[in-house]
Order: C-alpha cells, then structure tokens, then sequence
C-alpha cells in the first residue's frame, strides 16, 4: 500500500518537473525570437524569467547579459557577465570577459576594466578579429580615463548656446581637433498652476 502512494508521489513529481522544464524552455524560445526581431526588451524579460528558475544555464546567462547589455542596463550586464566569467572562464564563451570589461568601462570602473582588456589581449591579439583589436584601443582608453580622474582640472566644459544646436533635439557627441562637442538638456522646473 505504501509502495502504491509512493509511485503516486514520484508520479506526479515527475509531471510538475516536466511542466517546468517545458515552462521554462517557453522563454528561451519566446526570447530568442524577440532577440531576432530586434526586441531586447522583452528578450530581456524572457531570459531573466528563465533564470529565476534555473539560474546555472551558461547560454541564458549570456544571452540575458547580452540583452541587458544592449539595453544599456550596465550594473545588471557586469552582474550577469561577472556570473558566467566565474562559471565559465571564458570557454564556451571567449567574448564574455571583453564585453565585461567593456560594461566595467561605461560604469567608469576603468582599473578593473583595463585589467580584463589585457587578460583578453594576451588571449586574443593574434587573432585580428573586431574585438582583439578594439580591447587594445580599450587598454589605452582607461588609462586615458585614470590618468584624467586624478587630474581633473585638465577638463574644461564650455557652454556654446545656440552656436552649435539647432532647434532640433541633437545629442550624438562629435569630436574635432581634440575637443568633444556633446549636448545635454536642462529644463527649468516649472510649478503646474492646475
């Protein structure tokens, strides 16, 4: 009788196991396919989804930092490439430890950044490919950034008015002869009288 509640049990273990694993490979495919259709967002969503239940799948965790990454969500990128670099170490995924260090940068970590830009040179220089010869570039980079966060008065920011925007919205950044232009928005807040 016993053995009989037993099976039972197993039984049904088995059935709520498979609906999960079914559950969850749904967001792998709902998230690939918005990843195809140029949807990060809700990619995003699916694979964060997914590794609420299953949190070790190396090719989820690089897809999510990808999407996050792309969102410009930085501190989650670093979190969920810092999590894979550790699973991984760069096996199955060889350009985790760049775009690591690459999210590192933008959050303005730019030692810990310079340190993996090496690390991935001495891996890959030879190779020639987009991202051995950019994490180079990227080395100097940092050390450009160190060198002008210890000496800040070297940076001069100047207000140009309208000598250089138009009447549109324009915020790419241009740089000519060594200075950066770059534009930014202010707006004054103004009480609602409703």
């Amino acid at each position: 009788f016993f053995f009989f509640y037993f099976l039972v049990f197993l039984s049904q273990l088995f059935t709520s196991f498979n609906a999960t694993c079914q559950s969850n490979e749904r967001y792998i495919k709902e998230g690939d396919k918005y990843s195809a259709l140029g949807d990060i967002y809700n990619a995003s969503l699916n694979y964060a989804s997914y590794l609420k239940e299953d949190s070790l799948n190396k090719e989820v965790l690089y897809k999510y930092a990808e999407s996050s990454r792309l969102l410009n969500d930085y501190t989650k990128a670093k979190e969920t490439y810092s999590k894979l670099y550790k699973r991984d170490r760069g096996i199955s995924f060889p350009e985790c430890i760049f775009w690591l260090a690459m999210v590192q940068k933008n959050l303005g970590e730019y030692e810990e950044a310079k340190q993996l830009f090496e690390k991935y040179n001495k891996r890959f220089k030879k190779k020639g490919t987009y991202t051995a010869i950019k994490s180079q570039l990227e080395v100097e980079a940092c050390d450009w950034a160190i060198k002008s966060l210890k000496n800040p008065s070297n940076l001069r920011i100047y207000h140009l008015d309208s000598m250089v925007n138009s009447s549109f919205s324009e915020f790419a950044p241009v740089e000519k002869d060594c200075t950066l232009y770059f534009s930014s928005s202010k707006e004054e807040l103004k009480k609602n009288k409703k």
